[in-house]
C-alpha cells in the first residue's frame, strides 16, 4: 500500500482515496450504484467505462497494478534474494519474468498480504485482497478484517463520519508502542497514530506495584521505575529488576501460568500487558480444560484489559464473551451466561455480521438458558465490503 494514499468515506456512502496533497478520487460509487462481474459475481466496477479498461489490465495480476511495490526498500533485501533463488531451483527460469517483475510482485505480494483466520481468530494461511490493501494502516483502528472462508469483509467497528479516513491495524493492539513500530517495519512506515504518540499508554502497560503500598508505578522514558507518586517510595532494586526481567518471559501450561501469575501479581500492575498476555493465555487453558470457575476468573480481569487496550466492538471481546456465557452456562448461573451471551452476539454482529455462523453459535446457546429473543428485531442491513482473494 502506498503511504501516498488513503480511504475515507464520502458524504453520500461511497469511498474515495485521499492522496497526500488532499487532492481526492472517487473509486467506488454507492454500493447499489457498482456493476457486478458477471463471471465471479464478486468483483465490482464503478462504471461500463471502468469495467471493459480494467478488462485488458494484466491477466490475473491486473488487480495488483495499483499496489506498491516496495522495491526501492527491498533492493537489498536478504528475504527477497532467498525466495528468488529458491523459485529459480524449482521453475524454469525460460517462463519465469524478468527480475524486475518478480522483485515488483515480491513487494506488492509480502507488503500487502492479509492473515486469514477462523472464528477462533487463529491463523490458517494468507491471501491477497488488492482493495483492502488500499486501506491505511492505523493501532487505533476505526473497522476490522474478518473472514468467511476465503472472503474477507472489512467492517465498520464504530460509526464513521463522511470524510473521516478508514484504518484497520495491521498489527496487534495489545502490544507497546515500539513492539507494534518494529512489526510495522515490513511495511516501511513509522506509525504515527494517537496510540504510537500516547506515552501515557504505554506507561500503563509498563506499570508495577509499589512494592510499599501496592498501588500504580509508571516507568519513566527510560523504562525506570523510580517513585511512586502515591507514597513516595523509590527503593526499586536491582532484585526487584531481575524478578521483572524473569516473569515477563513465561507462557506455558495452565498450572505454569497461574503459578506465574501469583508471582506477577507481587510485581506487575493488573494493567501491565504481560499480565495481560499471561492471562489470555490462562484463560484459552481454562476453557480448553473445561475449569469454568478459573476461566470467569480470569476472564472477568480480561474484560477489564480489553476495555483498556482495544477498540470498541473489537472481534476479541466479542468471543471473550461467548466464551464466559458458556462458562457461566457450565456453571448454572444463566443470568450471567445469559448477560455475557448477549454482548457476545451484539459484538460478533458488527464484527462479523448479524447472519454469521458465530452469531448464529451465540443465538443457540442463549437459547440453551432459555433466551429466545426476537432475531425480527435483530434484522438490519450489513454495511461491508467483502473482496475476493487474488
Amino acid at each position: 500500500m502506498s503511504y501516498m494514499q488513503g480511504v475515507a468515506a464520502g458524504p453520500d456512502g461511497q469511498l474515495v482515496v485521499v492522496d497526500r496533497n488532499e487532492r481526492t478520487v472517487t473509486i467506488f460509487p454507492r454500493p447499489e450504484l457498482l456493476l457486478t462481474c458477471p463471471k465471479c459475481g464478486i468483483a465490482k466496477y464503478c462504471d461500463e467505462d471502468c469495467q471493459s479498461a480494467r478488462k485488458y489490465e494484466q491477466g490475473a495480476l491486473g488487480p495488483l497494478c495499483d499496489l506498491c511495490p516496495h522495491t526501492k526498500e527491498l533492493k537489498d533485501s536478504s528475504e527477497l534474494r532467498i525466495q528468488l533463488e529458491k523459485l529459480s531451483r524449482y521453475v524454469n527460469e525460460d517462463i519465469l519474468p524478468d527480475r524486475a517483475q518478480l522483485e515488483s510482485l515480491y513487494g506488492k505480494t509480502t507488503c500487502n498480504c492479509f492473515a486469514i483466520h477462523n472464528l477462533d481468530l487463529r491463523e490458517i494461511g494468507v491471501g491477497l485482497y488488492p482493495q483492502a490493501a488500499m486501506i491505511n494502516h492505523s493501532c487505533k483502528s476505526n473497522c476490522v478484517s474478518t473472514f468467511r472462508g476465503p472472503t474477507l469483509q472489512i467492517r465498520a467497528l464504530v460509526d464513521i463520519q463522511p470524510g473521516e479516513e478508514v484504518c484497520y491495524s495491521y498489527t496487534e493492539k495489545g502490544n507497546v508502542t515500539h513492539e507494534r513500530r518494529d512489526e510495522l517495519r515490513k511495511y516501511f512506515f513509522e506509525c504515527q497514530c494517537p496510540h504510537c504518540l500516547d506515552t501515557d499508554r504505554d506507561a500503563i502497560m509498563k506499570s508495577v506495584k509499589c512494592p510499599s503500598c501496592q498501588g500504580q508505578v509508571k516507568p519513566t522514558s527510560s523504562d525506570r521505575y523510580e517513585k511512586c507518586s502515591s507514597c513516595g517510595f523509590t527503593d526499586f532494586t536491582t532484585e526487584f529488576y531481575e524478578d521483572l526481567e524473569i516473569y515477563i518471559h513465561v507462557e506455558f501450561d495452565l498450572l505454569f501460568r497461574e503459578n506465574c501469575l501469583v508471582e506477577l501479581d507481587k510485581i506487575l500492575h493488573p494493567d501491565n500487558i504481560h499480565v495481560v498476555r499471561i492471562l489470555v493465555g490462562a484463560f484459552a487453558a481454562s476453557v480448553k480444560l473445561e475449569e469454568w470457575t478459573k476461566a470467569i476468573d480470569y476472564g472477568k480481569r480480561l474484560d477489564r484489559a480489553f476495555g483498556l487496550y482495544l477498540p470498541p466492538n473489537e472481534p476479541d471481546t466479542g468471543l471473550l464473551y461467548y466464551k464466559m456465557g458458556k462458562a457461566y452456562y457450565h456453571l448454572d448461573d444463566i443470568e450471567n451466561a445469559v448477560t455475557s451471551l448477549r454482548k457476545a452476539k451484539t459484538l460478533l454482529s458488527i464484527a462479523y455480521g448479524r447472519d454469521s455462523q458465530l452469531v448464529d453459535y451465540a443465538q443457540d446457546w442463549l437459547e440453551l438458558c432459555g433466551d429466545y429473543g426476537s432475531s425480527s428485531e435483530e434484522e438490519e442491513t450489513d454495511s461491508e465490503t467483502s473482496c475476493p482473494s487474488s
